[in-house]
């Protein structure tokens, strides 16, 4: 558009006025009203942006808040635990926005970028809840901590002790660096629509069980830990040696352990519990999950039998690479129900299910248990400490006589950390409104159910949505100050 001037350029000086103009009360582009109100003046179009719902966390299932065997006595489930399932979680008052400032760079005369950040000091999440009389764990992931599983383990090639909740901490990171990406949200979103399914079929399936406790399985729980720390470590690289039964890779017991989910999963499927609320359906399409990426390992060319070393990083790297178009043409090659499951197995995979005692008879509920009985309702908010969003953009700016700039958002990410969670209980099971008190202190104890809310509010505000509506209304301003120069000049 023009050369630099001392100081900064006019590119930058007008990307800086259209920036300024977002954040003008007296403007018709400040955007905290534009986001509560939206727009329609003199050629100047907005919607608000509304409320952003967020997928129930989990879309289906819930999490374990609490066990106590003072409870069971009085409890209509008799395992104990007390779990909390979240519904139409929203949020709003994105209007209270903030600026957080712009960053210009200039690439050429007619290209540059900036780094804009814009605060979220103010939002508000809210939604409802149910307590429930539950026989499920938190997740699947932590279903490892009420399993029979020895608490300590040596890293391979370490003399550090690592104990089981170490493991499933760094497993908790990995997944919210997973949720950070595009395909790895979509398969951590499975994994959660699942998670009734997973959590179920761990609790009561004599298979799953065992094959978890497996020490292979320990073992391989430590060096998968190892390489997490160290990007330089193979993930699957490693072999269990068993003095009574040999070697066994990483693959091998990888796969197995996929087997035996599916196995679980699509057996309910075939012969669904009478005291269960699970659907047969909701059992098959959880079976259906737990193998749809089988197709995309073996591409890297890692099967059970032969092992290519992968990083942390390639793993990812892989993951990012599977288009959605690959993911569905999977999902229809991927066997749908118990049938079509057993029919696709090895001799050696079905030697498997039958040395960890996975046989129809394993797949049988507790007798006088329900899977869930409600206690109480009510709901619930979530009070956000400082976050903000960032925002990345290539600008394009076109000279004289047709004098423009357009924006390109080549990354939008949230950062926001939750301070608390308020819980308000409206109508209990049998007046129990005295474990009230206990179930808040349980829920604001537990790091892990609020860390998956927390994931779950960076990726909606990072979304596709916000990034488009907040995108769109900066192109919008830069068309209308650059506009206004060019008219200037006339």
């Amino acid at each position: 558009m023009a050369k630099k001037v001392t100081g900064e350029s006019p590119n930058e000086f007008f990307t800086q006025a259209a920036w300024a103009a977002m954040w003008n009360p007296e403007s018709d582009y400040y955007l905290p009203n534009v986001i509560k109100d939206g727009i329609s003046k003199e050629g100047i179009k907005a919607d608000p942006m509304g409320n952003l719902m967020l997928d129930n966390v989990p879309a289906t299932g819930s999490f374990q808040l609490m066990k106590s065997d003072n409870l069971i006595s009085w409890l209509p489930v008799k395992s104990g635990y007390v779990g909390i399932r979240f519904a139409n979680v929203i949020i709003s008052d994105m209007h209270n926005v903030t600026n957080g400032g712009l960053t210009y760079k200039d690439e050429t005369d007619s290209k540059g970028t900036i780094k804009a950040v814009i605060g979220v000091p103010d939002i508000t999440v809210s939604g409802s809840y149910t307590l429930v009389a539950t026989g499920l764990a938190e997740c699947a992931l932590d279903s490892a901590a009420i399993l029979p599983m020895p608490f300590k383990d040596r890293m391979a090639g370490s003399g550090e002790l690592v104990g089981t909740d170490e493991y499933l901490e760094e497993a908790r990171g990995q997944r919210t660096k997973l949720w950070q990406t595009k395909n790895g949200g979509l398969l951590m979103d499975k994994f959660y629509d699942h998670n009734e399914v997973y959590n179920y079929s761990f609790q009561n399936n004599k298979g799953l069980k065992n094959s978890w406790v497996q020490p292979a399985n320990q073992h391989f729980m430590g060096t998968t830990y190892q390489a997490s720390k160290d990007p330089n470590v193979p993930v699957n690289g490693n072999v269990y040696m068993d003095g009574e039964n040999g070697a066994t890779n990483y693959n091998t017991n990888a796969f197995n352990q996929k087997l035996a989910v599916a196995y679980a999963a699509f057996g309910y499927g075939k012969n669904p519990p009478e005291k269960c609320n699970i659907t047969k359906e909701q059992f098959n399409a959880a079976g259906q999950a737990a193998l749809q990426f089988e197709g995309f390992v073996a591409e890297t060319g890692n099967t059970s039998k032969n092992t290519v070393p992968m990083t942390v990083n390639q793993v990812y790297g892989t993951i990012e690479g599977v288009s959605p178009e690959k993911m569905l043409a999977m999902k229809k090659r991927t066997p749908r129900n118990y049938d079509e499951f057993m029919d696709s197995l090895s001799a050696d995979e079905k030697r498997y299910l039958v040395a960890i005692g996975n046989v129809d008879k394993n797949l049988e509920v507790k007798d006088g248990e329900d899977a869930n009985a409600t206690l109480m309702t009510g709901s619930f908010m979530v009070r956000i400490n400082a976050g903000d969003l960032t925002m990345d953009a290539g600008l394009t700016f076109t000279a004289m006589p047709d004098l423009k700039a357009t924006a390109n958002v080549t990354s939008f990410k949230s950062n926001v950390k939750i301070a608390s969670v308020d819980i308000t209980d409206q109508d209990s099971w049998l007046g129990l409104q005295s474990i009230g008190s206990a179930v808040i202190n349980a829920y604001n104890n537990s790091g892990q159910i609020a860390s998956l809310m927390e994931d779950k509010i960076n990726k909606e505000l990072g979304s596709d949505d916000v990034k488009k509506y907040i995108g769109n209304w900066l192109n919008n301003t830069l068309q209308k100050v650059f506009g206004a120069f060019q008219s200037s000049r006339k």
